[in-house]
């Protein structure tokens, strides 16, 4: 072998060993500990099942009762932000104000009037799944409250 040769043999080595470190795959970022490694997934025992809920997951959550929401100074002050629901239930929202204004729902384009310290029900049918942003308008105040979540129905 002439020195061209091995020059350019060695010159691929190198090359070849700094793509490889350059281009490899990262180690999973974790503690590293001394000792022996972790047993690979299959040698590692079952994770104990969870206890059940006592919560009904939303896709099986009906509201019984109106859903209650206190608006003062445009801004959601009582209530839930995120309003959960099954697709295909009825819900009512009790929207009560400090000052007058129109109550707006996207996706449905439904809107109600309020009034300062009367309160508002909207009944509504959940008919189209996903997340709503619903917002007043009106009095000054302009801005999302909060949203309603519309889950699949489960067959």
């Amino acid at each position: 072998m002439n020195k061209l040769s091995l020059a350019l043999a060695i010159i691929g080595v190198v090359l070849l060993s700094a793509l490889f470190v350059l281009l490899r795959p990262s180690a999973p970022a974790g503690p590293q500990t001394g000792g022996a490694a972790a047993p690979p997934p299959a040698a590692r025992s079952p994770e104990p099942p969870a206890p059940p809920s006592t919560e009904e997951p939303p896709a099986q959550r009906q509201a019984a009762t109106p859903i209650r929401l206190v608006i003062r100074d445009g801004h959601l002050v009582e209530g839930p932000a995120t309003v959960q629901v099954a697709q295909g239930a009825e819900i009512t929202l009790e929207l009560a104000s400090d000052s007058e204004g129109e109550w707006h729902l996207h996706g449905y384009d439904i809107h109600a009037e309020l009034r300062a310290q009367a309160p508002t029900r909207v009944t509504l049918k959940a008919e189209h799944a996903g997340r709503f942003e619903h917002e007043l308008h009106g009095s000054g105040a302009h801005g999302a409250l909060g949203v309603i979540e519309v889950y699949p129905a489960t067959q």
